[in-house]
C-alpha cells in the first residue's frame, strides 16, 4: 500500500507538471474531417533521483543513479528514432476515420513540443483548420515503463481561437517482472543467454532488450495500441459511464484488489485501490479513486498482474 501511494503521488505530480491532469471531460467533435492531420510530439525520458527525492538525494548519489539509467534510455531511444515514429503511432492516425477514407491521417511531428502558438500556426495552414493531437511521454528506467499521454481534437474558431474537444489523459504503465523474466528464459522467448541475478540492472536490461524479439519493442507497440483503444472507447457515441465523463456510477465500480482476489495463483498488482473501468483479462482500464474530482478523468492501463519487480 505504501508503494502504491508513493507511485500514485509521483504520477499525479508528474501529470500536473506537464499539463496532463484533466478536470473536465469534453465530448468528441463530430466535425473533425478525415483530412485533418494528426499532430504529435514524442518525448523520451528516464526517471532520476531528482524526480522523486524533492532534492534530498543529491551530489554523487544522484549522479550515480542517473548514469545507471543511461543504458535504459539509450535502448528506449533506439526504439523511438525518427523513422519508427509514424509506424509506431499509426493506431492514433487511423483511429475512427470515416469508412470512405482511403488512408490514415497525415502525420506532423513537432519535435520541440506543441505550444498554443505553434498549434495556431499549424492550424491556420490547414484547409480544415482542425487536427487531432497527441502528446506522448515515454518514461523508462529499467524497472518501470510508463507512457503518460494527452489526446484531444482541436480546431480554430472564426475568431482564430483554439477550441479543444474530447480531451483525454491516460497512462500506460508496466514493470520489469521476475516471473515473466523467468518464463521468457524458460520458454525461449528471450534467446539471449543470461546467468545473472534476478531483479538486477543486468536482469532488467536482459528482460527488456534481450533476444531476437525484444520485449521493449513489443511493449512500445502494445502501449500505443491500448491507448488508442481506450481513446476509441471514449470517442464512441454510445459510450456510457466514466468513458462518457459520467461518474454517477463510480460507487459500483470494483477495485483492482477485488477483481484479482480470486485469481490463481495470486499475483502482485500495482494500484490495488484503483477502480476498474473495464476488465480486459490480462490488462485493466483503471480510473483513480477518492473524492478529488480533478483526478476522475485520468485513466490508467495496467497489466492485471506481474508487478513483482
Amino acid at each position: 500500500m505504501r508503494i502504491e501511494r508513493t507511485i500514485t503521488a509521483r504520477l499525479t505530480g508528474f501529470l500536473c507538471s506537464i499539463g496532463l491532469l484533466l478536470t473536465s471531460f469534453a465530448q468528441a467533435d463530430p466535425t473533425l474531417a478525415p483530412s485533418s492531420p494528426l499532430i504529435y510530439t514524442v518525448r523520451t525520458d528516464t526517471e532520476t533521483v531528482d524526480s522523486w527525492s524533492a532534492g534530498i538525494v543529491t551530489g554523487l548519489i544522484g549522479e550515480a543513479y542517473r548514469k545507471s539509467h543511461e543504458q535504459f534510455l539509450t535502448a528506449l531511444r533506439s526504439n523511438t528514432h525518427d523513422g519508427s515514429k509514424p509506424e509506431l503511432l499509426s493506431p492514433f492516425a487511423c483511429l475512427k476515420l470515416d469508412p470512405s477514407a482511403e488512408k490514415c491521417r497525415r502525420m506532423i511531428e513537432e519535435k520541440n513540443g506543441i505550444s498554443d502558438q505553434g498549434l495556431l500556426a499549424l492550424l491556420r495552414a490547414e484547409p480544415t483548420r482542425s487536427a487531432r493531437v497527441v502528446h506522448l511521454e515515454i518514461i523508462f528506467d529499467g524497472r518501470f515503463f510508463q507512457v503518460p499521454t494527452r489526446l484531444y481534437d482541436v480546431r480554430l474558431t472564426d475568431q482564430d481561437a483554439l477550441l479543444r474537444s474530447h480531451e483525454l489523459a491516460a497512462t500506460y504503465i508496466t514493470t520489469y517482472s521476475r516471473r515473466l523474466h523467468q518464463d521468457d528464459i524458460a520458454t525461449g522467448r528471450n534467446d539471449t543467454a543470461f546467468a545473472g541475478k534476478a531483479g538486477s540492472k543486468e536482469a532488467q536490461m536482459h528482460f527488456w532488450h534481450g533476444g531476437s524479439s525484444p520485449r521493449l519493442t513489443s511493449e512500445l507497440d502494445k502501449s500505443i495500441r491500448f491507448l488508442a483503444d481506450l481513446w476509441a472507447a471514449t470517442l464512441d457515441p454510445a459510450a456510457t459511464g466514466v468513458f462518457a465523463g459520467d461518474h454517477s456510477d463510480r460507487a459500483s465500480l470494483p477495485r483492482v484488489r477485488e477483481v484479482v482476489a480470486k485469481d490463481s495463483p495470486p499475483c502482485k498488482t500495482l494500484h490495488g485501490n484503483f477502480l476498474v473501468a473495464k476488465d480486459l483479462g490480462d490488462h485493466l482500464w483503471l480510473t483513480m479513486p477518492g473524492k478529488q474530482k480533478q483526478l476522475w478523468n485520468n485513466f490508467f492501463i495496467e497489466p492485471r498482474c506481474g508487478f513483482d519487480y
